[in-house]
């Protein structure tokens, strides 16, 4: 008699077991990483509407001085989220709320920014009426904080000196990227 030489059969693919491994590994994996991925895309959200309100600070000086007459920054609070805008003409004449930003007659809206409750950032500043942006120099009056607030508590101060120059600091400990208010 002869004995075939027979191989044993070789193994393809993944048992039950060492699929579910895998699964259950993986899923423990992206358990541990959602929290952290939540706060980094808290705090993206907040360097971004910190640099756009620079950005757009700095561009309302210069549409002082261009368009020859002051602009004024407002901030409002309302159920929908926060905003500031941007306006000539008469003072205290432009406010947003949750329809949208609005003028009243003998003001002009030039840009607003609304930051809507689900975003999770909020803005606010302690003056009681709209700061004025200077035609002629480009200064600021009155000096002010615009404060950005992250959901989980981050916070962002942005200080606008008399001379139009913008600080930024947190006064909360931890905040990534911005510097300790001294």
């Amino acid at each position: 008699m002869m004995q075939a030489n027979r191989k044993p059969p070789s193994q393809r693919g993944l048992t039950l077991i060492e699929l579910l491994t895998t699964l259950v590994l993986i899923g423990t994996l992206l358990g541990l990483a959602m929290p952290s991925m939540h706060t980094l895309v808290q705090q993206r959200r907040l360097d971004g509407a910190v640099q756009t309100y620079l950005s757009q600070l700095h561009w309302a000086r210069l549409q002082a001085v261009a368009l020859n007459q002051p602009v004024f920054i407002g901030f409002g609070l309302n159920p929908a989220g926060s905003c500031y805008l941007f306006y000539t003409g008469q003072r205290d004449r432009c406010s947003c709320g949750a329809a949208g930003s609005t003028c009243a007659e003998g003001a002009q809206l030039l840009l607003a920014t609304d930051l809507p409750q689900g975003s999770g950032i909020s803005v606010g500043t302690g003056a009681k009426s709209s700061i004025t942006v200077d035609a002629l120099r480009g200064t600021v009056t009155p000096t002010f904080v615009a404060t950005f607030t992250a959901r989980g508590g981050h916070t962002v101060q942005a200080t606008t000196s008399v001379m139009g120059r913008t600080r930024t600091c947190s006064p909360t400990p931890g905040v990534p990227g911005w510097p300790a208010c001294a």
